[in-house]
């Protein structure tokens, strides 16, 4: 392993694995490394168990909790953790200030924030500090529990794992996504910067930087380090979808679509395929190419079929090609699944005008009715409404409809006469 040939040294311990075990009866640690480097974690385990039953001592105790930790089974693990420090006690049961000790209580904190208890996490690794001041590694997962817990100090424990460490990445990444979570961006930014100096290979590190400074509104500088998480990651799925959603901010649309198209091609869950469809939609309503929009918003239905504002987006680019039989039938459903969207009233409302018919008029006269119903402050309803009065010739009604609706919030009167601009409806952006 020294001369870097890991494969030859990977081949002669496995066959030393297949060696009769007569043979290493006299050491049973070794055996158990052995084993447990083949992944064989039961068979090191068990001979682990046999030996600390004969030679209870505390060192095959820690090994047999290391190895038990790897197998996922940390409730054994904390056990024989415990057996180990019950056995370094001294008469006066006080456990030696050793590295040692401290790092059976790193260890078992470990454990508990596998079994997602944080409490005793952070009890243990405090005491694992407590036994050994300068343990870089215990105060960063002291820091992680406490940020798990929104506790304000998990920032000076990530502050001394740096102080002890200064080349510790994953201090820095964390301390990043504190400074982060609290909008500071800036700094978060820096943190990221410390990080890529000890790392410069890491695309997790270029990702996050990338992300906070779309946070931060640099999109032109995000893009570039999420490009360089691509270069290092091909298949990096929320690096492409995050830089395809900073093109679209940008307005480089031919690049976020080719983003976005990439993505589709790649194994994506049912949540990430959806939002992509959902954002190259808006994308193409953004430039007039309803037709293509409503492709990937019937697509989205499938991954989401109780979407209401999917439906909803998929009735107004219907309108828009002036489809109106499959646009009301959008609508139609969009209210199926939800009921009272005044939005869906107003776009259907909206639709029945367009037709121009008596009946259509009247249909739209109580879908304005009934969004305002909903909602009394809707103002493109009251709009709508006193339009339709206007049409049906209930002018007496208009103006009294648009008094109402001024008297909620002062918009100039202009409004009304701008009726089609009002009937732009979106969805909420997913970035």
């Amino acid at each position: 392993m020294e001369l870097k040939k890991d494969e030859l040294a990977s081949l002669c311990i496995h066959q030393l694995a297949e060696i009769d075990e007569e043979s290493f009866m006299s050491q049973p640690v070794q055996q158990a490394l052995i084993q447990s480097f083949c992944q064989n974690h039961n068979k090191a385990i068990e001979c682990l168990r046999e030996a600390a039953a004969t030679q209870p001592e505390p060192s095959m105790f820690i090994i047999l909790g290391k190895i038990q930790m790897k197998a996922k089974k940390t409730k054994d693990a904390v056990r024989s953790f415990k057996k180990a420090m019950k056995l370094l006690m001294t008469s006066a049961k006080i456990l030696p200030n050793t590295f040692e000790t401290a790092e059976m209580y790193y260890l078992t904190g470990l454990c508990y924030m596998e079994q997602k208890s944080l409490l005793r996490a952070r009890d243990a690794f405090s005491m694992a500090i407590r036994l050994h001041s300068s343990y870089p590694d215990a105060f960063y997962q002291r820091g992680l529990c406490r940020m798990q817990l929104r506790e304000a100090t998990c920032i000076r424990d990530f502050n001394r794992a740096l102080a002890l460490c200064p080349s510790h990445f994953q201090a820095y990444m964390s301390r990043a996504a504190y400074y982060g979570s609290k909008g500071r961006y800036s700094k978060a930014i820096l943190n990221c910067n410390e990080a890529i100096k000890i790392l410069p290979s890491s695309g997790r590190a270029y990702f996050y930087r990338g992300t906070l400074k779309y946070q931060n509104k640099t999109f032109k500088a995000a893009i570039e380090d999420l490009s360089k998480t691509i270069d290092l990651n091909k298949t990096c799925i929320l690096a492409y979808y995050n830089r395809a959603v900073c093109y679209h901010q940008i307005k480089d649309f031919r690049k976020a679509l080719k983003d976005y198209g990439i993505l589709l091609l790649l194994e994506l869950s049912k949540e990430i395929a959806f939002k992509v469809l959902i954002n190259r939609g808006l994308l193409y309503v953004e430039l007039r190419d309803y037709a293509n929009a409503c492709e990937d918003f019937k697509e989205a239905t499938l991954l989401s079929p109780y979407d209401s504002q999917v439906f909803q987006a998929i009735g107004i680019c219907y309108h828009r090609l002036n489809e109106f039989e499959e646009a009301v039938r959008s609508f139609d459903q969009a209210l199926k699944l939800d009921p009272v969207s005044v939005d869906a009233y107003v776009g259907r409302g909206n639709l029945y005008m367009e037709n121009g018919h008596e009946a259509g008029c009247k249909q739209a006269q109580k879908d304005f009715l009934r969004a305002i119903h909903l909602n009394p402050k809707c103002i493109k309803a009251r709009i709508c409404l006193g339009y339709n009065f206007k049409v049906t010739y209930q002018n007496s009604l208009s103006v009294l409809c648009l008094i109402k609706q001024n008297n909620i919030d002062l918009i100039c009167i202009h409004l009304y006469n701008t009726y089609n601009n009002h009937n732009k409806h979106k969805i909420i952006h997913v970035l």
